[in-house]
C-alpha cells in the first residue's frame, strides 16, 4: 500500500505539522518553469541545451522542502525583478549548504516572519538569509548564521585585506551577518533584558516548528532533548557565522573557504562559489533524501563539486567527493604508526604499483554492477585506470542525465559484487568529466620518502623561509609537494597506527634533507617520551632537547610569545620587509625559520591542568600573529575534539592532515567535514589545503633511516 497519500501533479509544497501532513497544489504550476527561465534569461549561466523544465522540477523540490520561496509576489510579475539575481543566490547556496553540512542538521529561512518575533529587527532588512544547525560532539547544538551573497563581480558586498598576518573582512555584507549574528548569541551570553527570556523562547518554538513540519535527518527524540538542554543552560549553543558568495562570473574551477576575522575580532568564513560550482549545482539539483550525506564539509573545502541525481543526494556527492579526492598511505615505523606486516607489500617499486592492464577485468564487472542498478555509464576506460599505492582508480564517465548519487549510494552493493575488503569511495575529479571510484587494493605497497625526495626543489632555488615537503604519493603514484610556509601552521589528526607520527617524521626528514642545521631551528614537543627522543642530538633544537616536560613547553611557548615574536618583528621592520622571505631575500642578517612539532596536543593540555589555559591563549596568539614572522606550528593529536582545537585555533592552521578516525565529528574537527572516519590507515590521508582536499598515500620514514640522516647532519 502507497503510504504517500498525495499525488505529484501540481504539487507546489508539502509539510507535516504533529500528526497531519498539509499538502499546497497549484492550477499554474507551470510557474515555476516560466519564472526560471526569466531568471535564466537575465543570468545566463545555463548551457544552451539545459532542459529548463528539468531544472526547474528540481528546484521545485526545494521549494517542497520549504527552504526558499520561489514564488513569491516580486517573482510572479511579468517585468524583470531586481531581486532575480537573489533569488538564484539562495537556490544556489540551499543546495550547496545542504551537501556542505553533514546529517544530523537543520536548515531554515531567517526571512521569515516567525523569525522576527526573536530576531527583533522589526521591518529591517538587515538580517542574514539562513540558518543551520546541527548536533555538536559535546551534546549542545552548533548554529552557523549563513549570509548568501550573488555577485557580478567578486569583493563588491566585502573586503578582504591582512593586518599584522590575520585576515579581515570588511563591507555591508560582514556589517550584516555581524548584526544577526550578534543578536543571536545575546540570547544566549551576558545579562538578559526584559526582551531576552521571550524572545529565546520564540526561537526555541521556532526550532520545535521546523524539527516538526519537515523530514528533519536524525532522532527527532534526540534533537528535542538537545533543544530543550540548551535553552535551560545545561548544554552550549555556539554560534558561527558564514557569507556565501555565489560569484556567478568567477572563472575560479573549484570553491574555496578563507576563515577571517570582522573589524571587531569576530571569526567569519568566506565560501566563494565560482560559476563552474554555480552550473553544476543549477543543472544538477540537490537532494533532500540522501542516505549517507559525507560532509565535505564545510571545507571545506571548500567543498569540491559533484554531480547530483534528479532525485537523491547531492550535497553529500559534493563532499564526498572532495573527502576522496586523492588518495594517501602513510606507514609508521613508530609504535603508533607502524604499518601492519599482513597488509604492506615492500616488492612494490616506489615509481610503480602496477598495470592497468591487469585490471581490465575488474573495469567489466564493475560496468555490469552498474548497469544492474539502473546506473547509466557512458564509458570506463581501463586505460584510464590509475593504480596507487593504496588503491585502484577507475574513472567512470556517467551518461547523460544520470547523477552521481545514486552511484554513491551503491558503493556497498559495489563492494559486495566486486568481493571487496572495504566500500569503495566515490568522488568526483574536478577539471575532468569523470567520477572515482577508488577501490583498496588487497595489499598495500610501501612508498619511502628517499624515492621522493628529489621532487622538492633544490636548496639553491629556495630562498629561507621556504619549506617544501611531500605531503605524500597520489593515486597516479606522483609525489605531492606543497610549502609548510604557505600553510604556515598544520594540524593533524589521526588515531594510533594510522600514520600520523610517521607523517610528521616526513615532513622533519624533508626538512632536514633540504637545509643545513644552522638554518633551521627546531622545537619538538614530545609528551609520550617515545616518538622522538632519537632527535635529541640536533644541534639547531630549542632548548637544546627535545621537551618531554609539560612545564618546559609551556616555557617554550611564554618564550615565543614574549620574546622571540617581538624581536623578530623588530628584525622586520628594521629591514622594511612585508615577512621573512621578503626580509631574506633583501638581508645579509638571515632569519631563521623556526618550526615546532607537538607530537600529542591533547596529553600535553592535559598534562598542564589548571596552567592550560595560559598555554593555549598562547599557543592561539603565535598562530595568529607569527604567520609572516617564518615560526611554524605542526600540531598532532590523535584527540582532536572541538573543546581541545577550538574553532579559534583551527582557524589559523590552515593546513590540515587527517589520518584514519573513529568518528565523523573527529574529521569534523580536522578537516571542517567528515570523510576520515572511513579512511584505511596505514597512512592513508585526507590532505586539506585552503583550495580543497586531496587524498593521498603518506610516504613512509623508517626511524632508523631519520637517525641516519640525523647523525649525517650532525657529523658535517
Amino acid at each position: 500500500m502507497n503510504s504517500d497519500p498525495f499525488w505529484e501533479s501540481g504539487l507546489i509544497s508539502r509539510e507535516r505539522r504533529g500528526d497531519r501532513e498539509y499538502a499546497i497544489y497549484s492550477d499554474d504550476v507551470d510557474l515555476f518553469t516560466r519564472t526560471l527561465r526569466r531568471i535564466l534569461n537575465e543570468y545566463p549561466i545555463a548551457p544552451e541545451n539545459a532542459d529548463i523544465e528539468e531544472i526547474a522540477r528540481r528546484i521545485a523540490d526545494t521549494e517542497r522542502s520549504g527552504l526558499l520561496k520561489l514564488i513569491t509576489e516580486e517573482t510572479i510579475g511579468s517585468q524583470d525583478s531586481r531581486n532575480s539575481k537573489g533569488l538564484l543566490g539562495s537556490i544556489i547556496a540551499v543546495q550547496w549548504l545542504d551537501e556542505r553540512y553533514e546529517d544530523p542538521k537543520l536548515i531554515f529561512s531567517i526571512d521569515d516572519p516567525r523569525t522576527r518575533k526573536w530576531l527583533n529587527f522589526g521591518d529591517s532588512n538587515r538580517r542574514a538569509d539562513f540558518i543551520v544547525v546541527q548536533q555538536s560532539e559535546s551534546g549542545g547544538l552548533d548554529m552557523d548564521i549563513i549570509e548568501v551573497k550573488t555577485l557580478n563581480e567578486p569583493d563588491t558586498a566585502f573586503s578582504i585585506e591582512t593586518r599584522e598576518g590575520d585576515e579581515v573582512a570588511t563591507g555591508k555584507a560582514v556589517e550584516q551577518i555581524t548584526e544577526t549574528t550578534n543578536t543571536i548569541r545575546r540570547l544566549f551570553e551576558g545579562d538578559d533584558n526584559i526582551t531576552t527570556p521571550p524572545r529565546r523562547e520564540a526561537l526555541r518554538e521556532q526550532l520545535y516548528y521546523e524539527l516538526i513540519g519537515g523530514d528533519v535527518p536524525g532522532d527527532k527524540m534526540e534533537w528535542t532533548d538537545r533543544v530543550n538542554e540548551v535553552f535551560r543552560g545545561d548544554a552550549q549553543m555556539k554560534v558561527n557565522s558564514r557569507i556565501v558568495s555565489v560569484e556567478i562570473n568567477s572563472a575560479a574551477t573549484s570553491d574555496a573557504s578563507l576563515d577571517c576575522f570582522t573589524e571587531d575580532h569576530q571569526s567569519l568564513t568566506i565560501t566563494r562559489l565560482p560559476k563552474q560550482t554555480v552550473v553544476r549545482l543549477l543543472m544538477s539539483g540537490q537532494d533532500f533524501e540522501s542516505e549517507s550525506p559525507d560532509d565535505a564539509s564545510e571545507t571545506v573545502s571548500e567543498t569540491e563539486e559533484t554531480g547530483d541525481d534528479s532525485d537523491t543526494g547531492s550535497g553529500q556527492e559534493d563532499v564526498q567527493e572532495e573527502k576522496v579526492d586523492n588518495v594517501s598511505d602513510d606507514n609508521s615505523g613508530s609504535e603508533e604508526a607502524k604499518p601492519a606486516e599482513s597488509t604492506v607489500d615492500e616488492s612494490e617499486a616506489s615509481d610503480s604499483f602496477g598495470d592497468p592492464a591487469d585490471y581490465a577485468d575488474q573495469v567489466e564487472t564493475l560496468k555490469r554492477v552498474l548497469y544492474e542498478y539502473n546506473i547509466k555509464v557512458e564509458s570506463i576506460d581501463p586505460d584510464n585506470v590509475e593504480v596507487g599505492p593504496n588503491l585502484i582508480r577507475y574513472k567512470v564517465e556517467l551518461g547523460s542525465g544520470q547523477g552521481q548519487g545514486p552511484l554513491e549510494k551503491r558503493a556497498e552493493d559495489i563492494a559486495r559484487e566486486m568481493a571487496l575488503e572495504r566500500e569503495p569511495f566515490i568522488h568526483r575529479l574536478p577539471g575532468t568529466p569523470f567520477v572515482a571510484v577508488d577501490v583498496p587494493r588487497d595489499e598495500t605497497a610501501v612508498v619511502h620518502i628517499e624515492d621522493y625526495l628529489d621532487d622538492l626543489s633544490q636548496r639553491e632555488e629556495l630562498t629561507l623561509g621556504e619549506m617544501p615537503f611531500i605531503a605524500g604519493i597520489n593515486p597516479a603514484g606522483e609525489s605531492y609537494p606543497a610549502m609548510l610556509n604557505e600553510a604556515p601552521h598544520m594540524l593533524v589528526g589521526g588515531t594510533t597506527g594510522s600514520g600520523k607520527t610517521v607523517f610528521l617524521y616526513s615532513l622533519l626528514t624533508c626538512l632536514l634533507d633540504r637545509f643545513a642545521l644552522d638554518e633551521l631551528r627546531l622545537a619538538i614537543v614530545d609528551p609520550k617520551m617515545t616518538n622522538f627522543m632519537f632527535c635529541n642530538q640536533l644541534t639547531n633544537l630549542e632548548h637544546e632537547k627535545v621537551i618531554t616536560d609539560d612545564d618546559a613547553a609551556a616555557e617554550l611557548f611564554d618564550w615565543i610569545v614574549d620574546e622571540e615574536i617581538p624581536r623578530r618583528m623588530e628584525v622586520l621592520s628594521q629591514s622594511g620587509s612585508i615577512d621573512i622571505n621578503d626580509h631574506n631575500e633583501r638581508s645579509d642578517d638571515q632569519l631563521r625559520p623556526l618550526v615546532v612539532f607537538i607530537d600529542e596536543y591533547a596529553d600535553l593540555i592535559d598534562g598542564l591542568g589548571d596552567e592550560s589555559d595560559e598555554f593555549e591563549e598562547n599557543v592561539r596568539r603565535i598562530a595568529q600573529k607569527a604567520r609572516s614572522l617564518g615560526i611554524h606550528l605542526v600540531i598532532s593529536t590523535q584527540r582532536p575534539s572541538a573543546k581541545i582545537i577550538d574553532t579559534d585555533l583551527r582557524a589559523n592552521l590552515d593546513m590540515r592532515v587527517a589520518f584514519r578516525l573513529p568518528s565523523a565529528s573527529d574529521s569534523q574537527v580536522i578537516l571542517d567535514e567528515s570523510g576520515a572516519e572511513d579512511l584505511g590507515g596505514n597512512g592513508d590521508m585526507l590532505f586539506r589545503e585552503p583550495d580543497g582536499i586531496t587524498r593521498l598515500q603518506g610516504a613512509f620514514v623508517d626511524p632508523e633511516y631519520l637517525r641516519n640522516l640525523i647523525d649525517s647532519k650532525v657529523n658535517q
